[in-house]
């Protein structure tokens, strides 16, 4: 009987025109509804976590779910699972929302209060959301450019404002953010108001070698600021010496020598880089971020992890927690596609990701990958405390494992990345010192025409 009201559920969500009609009856059948004296919401922190072999046709097999929002909740049933996330699905849009309600049984609605799942609007948390600021970051999240790294030159003289940026003031994605995204967009599970804060006006900054985007929220004096730079109105000489430098940071100011040693040594570095990896099966990139971007995102992963959105233990990992395609790693997942394709000597398409925090203890055993990590990409996220590559916590791979010469130490700092291919090069990490901790996202790749489940 369950079943069949789950189908029933999932049936009417899928019909637009019916949410109204559900919504406007109440359908008072079920015998009861959510408290008139309230206007409940589903929690915007809610989240659905997912554990488990993962192989029939929907991707879920032995599944284990925890919901995410003031309370933890485990759950084993399929039916449950299942409804909550439909719940998570209809979670910021008040239409569905609604017809959600209007259609779970009082039960159902019990158990989602208890949990926090539904929650009285007045009191519902805000939803952790990435978005950076066009400001000096504080010291616990700035990022220090690694030496030998590409120095913009200094003197105002010499600037002009950039080509590759983007103002949003309204709530219009730009139509070219939009485009370079679209790989993102294609992605069904992927919406820029579960990712973005989109509170305008927002800056769109892209990285003229990656393509890589970097939003900013702006005060509307820098939005004012920034327009006019981009009508030729605002003279250089008018900006404060602190946003003349995080415009310089983010490529909205150049100069014309500046952005071509730019283009040339990153043209030099993926070149390089492509041929050691082809003759290796390993390598080490080292980061393109802007130093703003990193800053404010290890600023959001703090925010996840204040606000309870990793899962909080791992039976394979000894101290470490975990969230799996957790949404903003899937827009760095699928952005840098791209940018990967570059250099490997195969086409791959993006399978899963996996956000992982790991503490002192916290090790990985020797190993290869499943076929769903064909090609991975490990990248730092945030460390603490502040320590240069070489002291950081680095990943081992074996190229030959009959052959403990051919063991090799790759180091990285926060935005560099490991690329390797998982499936073939057995790989590690020693156990972690006391007092450090380090964030690392692992972005999983399978080849273009691989034809099985990627979750």
């Amino acid at each position: 009987m369950f079943r069949l009201i789950i189908k029933f559920i999932r049936l009417k969500l899928s019909c637009g025109f019916l949410f109204e009609i559900m919504v406007f009856l109440r359908w008072p059948w079920w015998g009861g509804k959510p408290d008139e004296d309230k206007e409940m919401i589903i929690n915007p922190t809610y989240n659905l976590r997912l554990v488990g072999d993962m192989t029939d046709s929907r991707g879920f097999h032995a599944l284990r779910g925890v919901t995410v929002a003031s309370t933890l909740t485990a759950f084993d049933h399929r039916m449950f699972f299942d409804l909550l996330l439909s719940a998570a699905k209809c979670k910021g849009n008040p239409r569905k929302e609604k017809a959600f309600l209007a259609l779970v049984p009082p039960f159902i609605i019990e158990m989602m209060e208890y949990t926090d799942i539904l929650i009285d609007r007045e009191i519902a948390p805000k939803a952790v959301k990435y978005m950076g600021r066009l400001e000096m970051p504080p010291a616990s999240i700035s990022v220090e450019r690694a030496v030998g790294a590409f120095e913009k030159p200094a003197g105002r003289a010499d600037y002009v404002v950039g080509k590759h940026f983007y103002l949003q003031r309204d709530n219009t994605i730009p139509v070219e953010i939009v485009e370079l995204m679209g790989n993102v967009m294609n992605n069904k599970n992927f919406d820029f108001c579960n990712v973005f804060d989109m509170e305008p006006s927002i800056l769109w900054c892209v990285d003229p070698c990656t393509d890589f985007i970097s939003p900013f929220h702006l005060s509307d004096a820098q939005a004012d600021i920034v327009s006019g730079l981009l009508q030729g109105t605002f003279p250089l000489n008018d900006i404060s010496n602190e946003l003349f430098e995080m415009l310089k940071e983010v490529e909205v100011l150049v100069t014309d020598a500046g952005f071509k040693a730019r283009r040339a040594a990153h043209e030099k570095c993926m070149a390089d880089n492509k041929a050691f990896l082809v003759a290796n099966e390993y390598v080490v990139v080292k980061s393109s971020f802007n130093l703003l971007h990193a800053a404010w995102q290890r600023h959001y992963l703090k925010a996840l992890v204040t606000g309870g959105y990793f899962m909080p233990s791992d039976v394979q990992v000894p101290n470490r927690q975990f969230i799996h395609n957790e949404p903003y790693c899937n827009f760095l997942h699928h952005m840098q596609v791209r940018e990967l394709n570059k250099l490997l000597p195969e086409v791959v398409s993006p399978s899963f990701s996996f956000l992982a925090n790991y503490y002192a203890g916290s090790d990985l055993e020797k190993h290869i990958d499943r076929e769903q990590c064909e090609w991975n990409v490990s990248m730092p996220m945030d460390i603490f405390p502040n320590v240069d590559v070489e002291n950081a916590w680095p990943i081992y791979v074996q190229t030959d494992i009959d052959d403990d010469n051919s063991i090799v130490e790759l180091n990285m700092g926060i935005g560099d990345v490991a690329v390797y291919r998982g499936t073939k090069l057995y790989h590690w990490r020693e156990r972690m010192g006391h007092g450090r901790y380090a964030n690392i996202c692992f972005f999983h790749y399978v080849n273009g025409e691989f034809k099985g489940s990627l979750a």
